[in-house]
């Protein structure tokens, strides 16, 4: 328990308040400027330093910047038309060793992609690993998924050895009203869901 409160690299974290990033750390609700410790190149990621992921959870078990079109970049992962399975794969080590000024800028993938497919439980993302044979699926009903792929963890890891599928809402929403509102009222609950499945796994 130590070493996972000590970890700064948000493995296997819940993260919050806010998940990915909040600009120059800070917000405006309802014509108050609120001020975030910054922990990011001037941003404040994940809930700042001392956000939920320092916290001891009890768990239940069950089985930035503008928005931008996808398509022609290597953040383009939508398959074929009525393509499924290894035949519509896209392989993440292509994305990671392009030259777009994004990718190179953090030296792989940090970047959150709008899901489409309304509200309500859908799957977002399949991971095959092709040598293994394990595939990992995530649903949710978060509307963005954040794909990191480990650009700048240290030691014992090295750079690109592991993928996050970070479901959550959309960066910066509550400094951009056109984006699903992240403001939780007095009284209100906030739902949320997102399930991995190791579909290669037999079922029990």
């Amino acid at each position: 328990m130590p070493d996972y409160a000590a970890d700064d690299a948000y493995l296997g974290a819940v993260v919050g308040r806010y998940a990915n990033r909040i600009a120059h750390g800070r917000f405006v609700l309802d014509g108050v400027t609120y001020e975030l410790p910054t922990n990011d190149r001037g941003h404040t990621l994940h809930g700042g330093m001392d956000g939920f992921h320092r916290r001891v959870w009890a768990g239940v078990g069950f089985a930035d910047g503008e928005r931008a079109g996808v398509r022609g970049t290597p953040f383009d992962f939508t398959p074929p038309a009525a393509t499924e399975g290894p035949a519509a794969a896209v392989s993440l080590g292509d994305r990671v060793r392009s030259d777009h000024p994004q990718v190179a800028a953090v030296n792989g993938l940090d970047h959150c992609l709008v899901l489409r497919g309304g509200v309500g439980l859908r799957r977002a993302a399949l991971l095959h690993a092709p040598e293994s044979g394990r595939v990992l699926e995530t649903w949710t009903t978060e509307p963005g998924l954040q794909i990191y792929t480990a650009n700048a963890l240290g030691a014992p890891f090295g750079r690109h050895a592991a993928v996050c599928l970070e479901t959550q809402r959309i960066p910066d929403s509550p400094n951009r009203p056109a984006y699903p509102s992240t403001v939780l009222r007095p009284g209100q609950a906030h739902c949320s869901s997102t399930q991995y499945r190791f579909t290669h796994l037999p079922t029990r």
